[in-house]
C-alpha cells in the first residue's frame, strides 16, 4: 500500500562509479483502518536503514539509474486518533525489523547536483494493534515514492562533469606533389599511340608535378582541388583539373594521418608542337635521239 506525508533524508558515501552504501532515514505515515471499526487514527512508521547502493551511469555519466537493498529498524507509532478510535483504549507502539528494495533515476544537473525520482518498498512483519486489550493484525509494509535532490559533497571540487574532447580542425592548406604516372591507355585515337617520355623512369613511369588546394573539415572530412601535369612523349602534353573528397583517419599521435581520397575531374590534352618534312627528287629519262 502507498504511503501520506513522505519524506526522508540520506547520507552516503561511493567507492566508485558503481558502488556507493548510504544510511537513508525515511518518514512517512500509514492509515490505520480495521475491520468492524472504520479508520481508527493514522500510524507513524520511522525507518533507518543502511543501505548498498548499485550504479550505473549512462550518457557520459549524466544519467544514473541504480538500485538499492538494506535491512534496519523501523519504529511504528500511533497518533492522530479518528472517530472510529475514539473511547477506545488502543496500543499500536512498536518496533520492528525492516527490509528495504528498491531503485531509482537521477540527472546530474551540475557536477555535483542531482535531481530523480527514488522508489522503494519496505517489508517487515505483522504489528498487533491492541484495542482495548484484543490484537487486530495489521500488515504495514509499505512502498514509497518520491522525487530526490542530492548533493555529492565530496565532489564540489570544480572540474568538468565529462572530459570535452579538443575542437577539430578545420583549416585551408596549399600544397604540392611530384611523383609518376603509369599509361594505362596508350591511343588517343585509332592513329595516335602514346608512349613514355625519355626522362620516365624504368622507361615506364612519367614524371609528374601538380599543386593542390584543399580544407580539412574536421578531423575525418576534407575536400581539395589538384592541377596535375603528367606528360606523355612528344608531341603530345597533358593537364588535368581535379576534384576529391579526403575521409581521413588520424593515428594516436594526431601527428600523421592516412588519407582515403575519391574524386572526378577532366583530362586535358593538346598538340604541343609538331612539325614534318617531305623532299622529292625529280629524275629526267635520257631523251633518245
Amino acid at each position: 500500500m502507498g504511503v501520506d506525508d513522505h519524506y526522508g533524508l540520506s547520507l552516503g558515501y561511493n567507492f566508485n562509479r558503481i558502488l556507493g552504501v548510504e544510511f537513508a532515514a525515511d518518514f512517512f505515515e500509514r492509515d490505520l483502518d480495521l475491520d468492524g471499526m472504520g479508520g481508527i487514527g493514522e500510524e507513524a512508521v520511522s525507518s533507518f536503514i543502511p543501505q548498498l547502493r548499485v550504479r550505473y551511469p549512462v550518457l557520459k555519466d549524466r544519467l544514473v539509474p541504480y538500485v538499492v537493498m538494506g535491512a534496519g529498524p523501523a519504529v511504528l507509532q500511533f497518533n492522530d486518533r479518528k472517530p472510529g478510535g475514539f473511547g477506545h483504549a488502543i496500543d499500536a507502539d512498536v518496533t520492528r525489523a525492516g527490509f528495504v528494495v528498491g531503485g531509482g533515476l537521477e540527472y546530474f544537473l551540475a557536477d555535483n547536483v542531482a535531481v530523480g525520482f527514488e522508489g522503494k518498498y519496505l517489508w517487515m512483519d505483522e504489528v498487533d494493534v491492541m484495542v482495548d486489550g484484543v490484537a487486530y493484525p495489521k500488515d504495514l509494509s509499505s512502498f514509497m515514492g518520491a522525487l530526490s535532490l542530492r548533493v555529492y559533497f565530496s565532489e564540489n571540487f570544480p572540474r568538468p562533469l565529462v572530459e570535452e574532447s579538443p575542437p577539430s580542425p578545420s583549416r585551408l592548406y596549399f600544397g604540392i606533389q611530384y611523383g609518376g604516372a603509369v599509361l594505362t591507355d596508350d591511343r588517343i585515337t585509332s592513329n595516335v599511340k602514346l608512349d613514355a617520355e625519355a626522362s620516365a623512369w624504368g622507361g615506364l613511369f612519367n614524371q609528374v608535378g601538380g599543386l593542390r588546394l584543399g580544407a580539412d573539415l574536421g578531423s575525418n572530412w576534407g575536400w581539395s582541388l589538384r592541377w596535375m601535369s603528367p606528360k606523355a612523349t612528344w608531341p603530345w602534353t597533358t593537364s588535368a583539373p581535379w576534384g576529391s573528397t579526403r575521409s581521413i583517419r588520424p593515428w594516436s599521435s594526431s601527428a600523421c594521418v592516412n588519407p582515403l581520397v575519391g574524386g572526378a575531374g577532366c583530362l586535358i590534352s593538346w598538340l604541343a608542337a609538331a612539325s614534318c618534312t617531305a623532299s622529292s627528287t625529280t629524275r629526267k629519262s635520257p631523251v633518245r635521239g
